[in-house]
């Protein structure tokens, strides 16, 4: 490939990277060199985005700074997914790399031996079979020769020519009786032959047109293949005489700080062999196993000693078992005795909370010959009132109107899902800004199926649309004609989306007297706030709307003492960094370079965000359950029933359910917010007494 086709490529891939990443094939295009370019071209990227972080913080600059620290964040996980991308396939094609030479060496043998005879344009039949025999030489020439016809007859598009439709249903039968024989193959044999039958089966894809009749049969039977022979295929770091002690060495000193979960998960799931760690001929898995019994044994004494969380152990050794290789049949059975001889113990010692325990032993039971997968199926209850939530919300506009509640025209952007906004002016022009939130609290209560399930998943649920009535939570800005801003007022209303508008709008907005106003009132509300600068884009329209939103309720929320759920980076994730560098730092020297800059990587970025009582960003999407709880919370504020008793143990129990939804929650977040709710709530009752229910 020359150095003009190369680019070509590189720009293609960075055009369509999200496709690329997210298939599990390979084009004619992609190559690793193409990749180590889109690799290099996204590092330039992080590293321009921090110069320009810097930048602006120099200038105390914050806005621009959490702006691009999300810029910053979306293409590391970009690179992310491109590194697991390439580790993914950077060993087949070493594989395909070696089988490709054998055959290369066949092919000019045979062209030599065939160089008197008439040149044909056509590769025969004899010349196919031939390759692939000679690269499936097999300790039994029988079998090899049996697969070489597979091959063949799978190139020749055979099976589609003598089953047509019927392929659609089952694989025909010479394939099974195929399979059953991949037992007697050596793991060398099986390795060969899988990723031949890979490589054929996709290039076989490639090459059925359209037009073809039974194209869409013939290419979903190639794809079972793929899909059958890809399971088979030995993972080349199986074997256990490759040494792996230093990436044991380096997870063991991650292992004693449960925050580091998302750090232990990022390298077994990038590194294929912290997945398959060994030292001394022992799985890490059993280390994690020791850990697990240990501090078990610490937690159920319940003597106050110092342990760290159990499950915290018990998730990596599942994630550990559906990332590397199997265990021996006696290494299983040395497992499965530790876990029969810690319930023995437990039960021995007649422990109150030793159901638990024994869930947990199961747990990892289980994850040690199978990965679960529970398929969710949403209860007919729930999907029954789904299907009636525009009726209800119809019925809540009806009622404000009947009761005389203030009713907008107001306009929305397409790319905005959960905004919509009315500028007015008063008879003594102070400028009337209001941002409307589709308030679906008025028409989803928190005693219904669908507010229960939300808090487990997410739901379709009614987002602003044209030409509709919708109840609105509106929140209202008067701009006095003196340039000063009120506070903020809420109020429920009625609005009717009457405009939307594009991109396009945007670039002539001055042509526009709504979104002219509209900049008009950010404008002045930014001057007055001293805020950055607005960009006049959907995203800028967004972001500066979300600020203000943010601070303005959380400012109200913090002044009376009221816990609430935000979202924050973990508490001291930088000196956790900081603890993982040191302890890790000189054993990087005993793996390879790329993999040590790659594990310097995964431990230089606070990855996680977790669900706070305080101090962090709120969601203002009503379609999310937390949208949901912050307008019934503050419909429970106007209504005069905010009862801080209930919200104490709705908090505390939202808080683990949310945290725990979305990854493993560290002990040290749980109890954090344990204190914080406890002490905002004891602020709340002291300065409310006569309020508090």
């Amino acid at each position: 490939m020359n150095n003009e086709e190369l680019e070509k490529n590189v720009n293609y891939v960075m055009a369509h990277l999200d496709e690329v990443l997210d298939s599990d094939m390979f084009d004619d295009i992609i190559s690793y060199d193409v990749l180590s370019k889109v690799d290099g071209n996204l590092r330039k990227e992080i590293n321009g985005l921090v110069n320009t972080i810097n930048y602006y913080k120099k200038r105390n600059d914050y806005r621009n700074v959490s702006k691009y620290k999300e810029a910053l964040k979306d293409v590391k996980s970009t690179l992310e997914k491109l590194n697991n991308y390439k580790s993914k396939y950077v060993g087949r094609l070493e594989e395909l790399h070696e089988a490709l030479t054998r055959s290369d060496k066949i092919r000019k043998k045979t062209l030599s031996e065939t160089s008197s005879k008439p040149k044909s344009d056509k590769v025969t039949d004899t010349d196919l079979y031939t390759d692939y025999s000679e690269l499936l030489k097999f300790n039994e020439p029988v079998v090899g020769d049996l697969f070489g016809s597979f091959l063949y007859d799978i190139r020749t598009s055979k099976f589609m020519d003598e089953y047509s439709s019927g392929l659609q249903y089952e694989l025909p039968i010479e394939i099974e009786k195929l399979l059953k024989r991949t037992d007697t193959l050596s793991k060398e044999e099986l390795l060969t032959l899988s990723v031949l039958t890979i490589d054929v089966s996709r290039n076989k894809i490639r090459s059925i047109g359209k037009d073809s009749v039974y194209a869409s049969i013939e290419k979903d039977f190639l794809r079972r293949l793929i899909k059958i022979f890809e399971e088979l295929k030995p993972v080349k770091y199986e074997s256990i005489d490759e040494d792996t002690s230093a990436y044991y060495d380096i997870l063991e000193e991650l292992i004693d700080n449960d925050a580091n979960y998302t750090y232990i998960s990022k390298l077994m799931r990038d590194i294929p062999n912290f997945a398959c760690a060994r030292k001394d001929d022992k799985h890490f898995a059993f280390l994690l196993l020791d850990r697990f019994i240990e501090n078990y044994k610490l937690k159920l004494v319940n003597q106050g000693l110092p342990y760290v969380e159990p499950d915290f152990y018990k998730e990596l050794i599942s994630l550990n078992f559906s990332l590397g290789p199997s265990f021996s049949e006696d290494e299983k059975l040395d497992f499965s005795l530790l876990l029969v001889t810690f319930k023995d113990y437990v039960i021995s010692k007649n422990y109150n909370n030793s159901e638990k325990v024994f869930d947990d032993i199961d747990f990892i039971a289980d994850s040690m010959d199978k990965i679960k997968i529970i398929e969710e199926k949403q209860d007919d209850k729930v999907l029954e009132e789904l299907s009636s939530l525009k009726y209800r919300m119809a019925d809540v506009s009806n009622f404000y109107v009947k009761n005389n509640y203030s009713v907008s025209s107001a306009f929305k952007f397409d790319n905005i899902s959960n905004y919509a906004f009315s500028v007015d002016y008063s008879s003594d022009d102070n400028i009337i800004l209001k941002i409307h939130i589709l308030d679906t609290a008025s028409f989803i209560k928190d005693d219904s199926l669908i507010y229960e399930e939300m808090k487990s998943k997410d739901l379709e649920l009614p987002r602003f649309e044209l030409n509709s009535f919708y109840p609105a939570m509106t929140f209202v800005y008067t701009i006095f004609s003196n340039n000063k801003i009120s506070d903020v007022r809420v109020t429920s209303s009625v609005v009717n989306i009457s405009e939307e508008y594009a991109n396009q709008d945007l670039g002539n907005y001055m042509d526009n007297p709504r979104i002219k106003d509209l900049f008009s009132a950010f404008k002045r509300i930014k001057d007055y706030r001293n805020i950055d600068d607005i960009y006049y884009s959907q995203d800028g329209i967004k972001d500066f709307t979300d600020s203000i939103l943010n601070k303005d309720i959380t400012k109200s929320f913090v002044n009376n003492n009221m816990p609430f759920i935000y979202k924050a980076y973990l508490e001291n994730g930088n000196d956790l960094v900081r603890i993982n560098h040191n302890a890790v730092c000189d054993k990087l020297i005993d793996i390879p370079k790329k993999e040590a800059h790659r594990v310097f990587d995964i431990l230089d970025e606070v990855y996680d965000s977790y669900y706070v009582p305080n101090g962090g960003k709120l969601e203002l999407d009503s379609s999310k359950f937390l949208g949901l709880y912050l307008l019934t919370t503050i419909h429970r504020i106007q209504d005069g029933v905010y009862d801080i008793t209930k919200v104490e143990e709705e908090l505390s129990e939202l808080l683990v359910t949310l945290n725990n939804r979305e990854k493993y929650l560290p002990s040290s977040v749980l109890r954090n917010n344990e204190r914080k709710v406890k002490r905002m709530v004891r602020i709340y009752k002291k300065n409310n007494k006569k309020d508090v229910v």
